[in-house]
Formats: C-alpha cells, sequence, structure tokens
C-alpha cells in the first residue's frame, strides 16, 4: 500500500466546502434525504422536535468522553498518508453523498466493526483494523459509504443514544453507573422502543447510501456478510443459501417478531432483502445515474416503500 494518496486523486479542503455553502450549495441532508426509508424520516423528525435535546446533546458529550477517551487516544485518523484507500473511499462517498469529509479513525476492537458516534455536531466514523485488513476495498466502500449515510441524515446524535444510552450505559459498573441509569431510566422507558424501531430503518436507509458510493448490489451483500462472518472470507459462503436458512429459521421461531422489537439493526437477511429491492427500484437508478436496465419493469417508490415495510414490520 502507497504511503501517500494516489496523484490523480484531488484532496478537498473543508475551506472549500464552506465556502461552496456560502455559495448558496445545499447538499440534500437531514430527515429528508431522497433514498431515505420514509417511517426513518417521520420518526426522526418526531424525535428531533423533543423539549430535550439540548439536554440529550449535554449527556452525550459527557458520556462520549467516558466511552471513547481511550479510544480516541489510541486510534490513527485516516488521512491521504495513513490508511490512504480508506481515506480515498471516505472523500469519494462524500463528495456522492454531498457532505464533508468527516473524521475517520482505525485501530484496534474488542469487535469486528465499523460504526459512527457522536452527535450531529461533532461526528466520527470509527473503522476496526480487523475490518479493513480483511475486507476488500469495494467491500469497505460500502461499508464508509453507510456511514456517511449516518451523517447525510442526521441519524448521529440518536444513533448514539441507541449505542450508548440504550445499551452500552448499562454496562457501566459501580456508583457511576447506577447514577446515570437513574437519570436516564425515563428517557429509555418513553422513547426507548421508539428508538430501536428507527435505528432499524435507519440501518436500511443508510445500506442505501452505501449501495449509492459502492454501485455494486453484489459488492454490498458480500460487505454486510463479511459483518457477520468476521475474519471468516465472505467468498465461502453462498449468499443466497445463508439467506434461504435464515428466513426458514426466522419462520419456525414464534419469537422472532418479538426479539426483533429489541433490535437496533435488522437481521442480515432482512438488510439485504430491502437493500435488493432498492436496487431494483426507479430510485436508485434516478439517484446512482447509472443506466436503467432494458425491458426491465423497476419498482416505483410507493411500491418500493410499501415492500420494504412489510419486510420491517413487527408483527
Amino acid at each position: 500500500m502507497s504511503a501517500t494518496a494516489p496523484d490523480t486523486f484531488p484532496i478537498p479542503e473543508l475551506a472549500e466546502f464552506i465556502q461552496r455553502r456560502k455559495e448558496g450549495y445545499r447538499p440534500m441532508s437531514g430527515p429528508d434525504t431522497p433514498y431515505a426509508h420514509p417511517i426513518d424520516q417521520t420518526i426522526l423528525r418526531t424525535l428531533k422536535s423533543v423539549p430535550f435535546q439540548m439536554a440529550i446533546n449535554k449527556a452525550l458529550d459527557f458520556i462520549i468522553e467516558f466511552f471513547y477517551t481511550d479510544l480516541l487516544n489510541n486510534s490513527i485518523y485516516v488521512s491521504p498518508r495513513s490508511f490512504p484507500e480508506a481515506y480515498k473511499s471516505l472523500v469519494e462517498c462524500s463528495r456522492t453523498l454531498g457532505i464533508a469529509v468527516p473524521r475517520m479513525l482505525a485501530g484496534q476492537a474488542d469487535f469486528y466493526a465499523i460504526y459512527t458516534t457522536g452527535t450531529d455536531e461533532n461526528a466520527f466514523i470509527f473503522m476496526s483494523t480487523a475490518y479493513s485488513a480483511n475486507a476488500r476495498p469495494e467491500e469497505v466502500q460500502f461499508v464508509i459509504g453507510h456511514e456517511c449515510g449516518h451523517i447525510h441524515n442526521q441519524h448521529v446524535t440518536y444513533r448514539t443514544i441507541v449505542l450508548i444510552l440504550i445499551e452500552g450505559v448499562f454496562q457501566i459498573p459501580g456508583a457511576l453507573g447506577n447514577t446515570i441509569r437513574l437519570i436516564l431510566w425515563p428517557l429509555r422507558q418513553t422513547i426507548g422502543l421508539a428508538l430501536q424501531a428507527w435505528s432499524r430503518r435507519a440501518e436500511v436507509t443508510c445500506d442505501r447510501a452505501g449501495l449509492l458510493c459502492c454501485k455494486n448490489l453484489r459488492v454490498a451483500e458480500s460487505a454486510l456478510v463479511r459483518l457477520l462472518l468476521g475474519f471468516e472470507a465472505a467468498e465461502k459462503v453462498d449468499l443466497d443459501d445463508v439467506l434461504d436458512g435464515m428466513k426458514r429459521a426466522q419462520n419456525s421461531n414464534d419469537f422472532t417478531g418479538l426479539a426483533q422489537l429489541f433490535r437496533s439493526h435488522p437481521n442480515l437477511a432482512s438488510r439485504i432483502e430491502c437493500l435488493r429491492l432498492f436496487a431494483q427500484s426507479e430510485l436508485y437508478y434516478d439517484l446512482s445515474g447509472l443506466p436503467k436496465p432494458p425491458g426491465v419493469q423497476l419498482l416505483d417508490k410507493p411500491t418500493l416503500d410499501r415492500r420494504v415495510e412489510n419486510i420491517l414490520k413487527e408483527f
């Protein structure tokens, strides 16, 4: 791997992005991006209208410091000189979605993952070096595009609440953990399930962002499978066979729908099924700029939305 970015690869300046904004450039962002799942948009608007938004941000600032100070101090910033291929993907995804290039770090983690955390005003992407070492570059492009999608859609504040305040904070031991749990218990009880329901649909939205960035459905599917398999090679499994097995397991378990209520991500089979529908839609071809396949009946947006929600809805 080269120590520097390729000569033909232009590195954007943040000042350039800010100047474009002053000149009237307004990328489509927030809870109204054209590719977002409509229920993702509706729930997010409701969440952002709550009167204690400022208090939430202050709580997040404290808890992010608690959880992530060590990670930030022991990770490497992705840049043109460090992890240049990942940085190239980060810039390309940012340009595709029309956002400023976000901070991204790479380092060791206890799990095989890439995620975005922080707040909408102060977000960063973290990628485990285990993932970057084992995934193909085009798969990395998809997952970076997915994470940029969270930033593009202004998911970050509430994604962080799901990941930390709803899940991670209950792992804090001792008196500090008890105090934080007591303070946050009303929030968990009042909007916890709504946050989980929104989060599952936000993941579908961002899978679409990832596909718009990599423009290859099989690559996107392989990237999602690799997240499930960890170090094992995704090429060792037949994707359709895996999905069929997962669907049979879901259909034979009466508690599948109930268990899904408490998950922040749809299961893999559902995510891939939803992404395949998006790849068969007029919306995908309109946004990606790819030529529409001749003689193929593409899904219009109402049909796409209805069929995706039928996959995601709880029962």
